[in-house]
């Protein structure tokens, strides 16, 4: 989508209707260990939540198991406490 004052932007569109209080998740390739905090927690919530609903499953998780991705993600929080 090409925004007037930004240029090109990324853009949602839904297949489907869309409740009110209905959540949308968009993956955004970022490389699990290297993505924000928040996405992490975010993405493994829905990962727990979805783990049988969604088709690309692999390709989302990067081949690793939601455990792994876990630890990944408490090993991210220490370095981030970490004084």
């Amino acid at each position: 989508m090409i925004f007037f004052r930004f240029g090109l932007i990324s853009a949602v569109k839904s297949v489907k209707p869309i409740k009110a209080g209905e959540e949308i998740f968009a993956y955004y390739y970022y490389p699990f260990a290297k993505a924000p905090i928040w996405f992490m927690k975010y993405f493994l919530d829905f990962i727990e939540e979805n783990e049988n609903e969604f088709s690309n499953y692999e390709r989302c998780t990067q081949g690793k198991t939601i455990d792994q991705l876990k630890q990944i993600y408490l090993a991210a929080i220490e370095r981030n406490t970490a004084i």
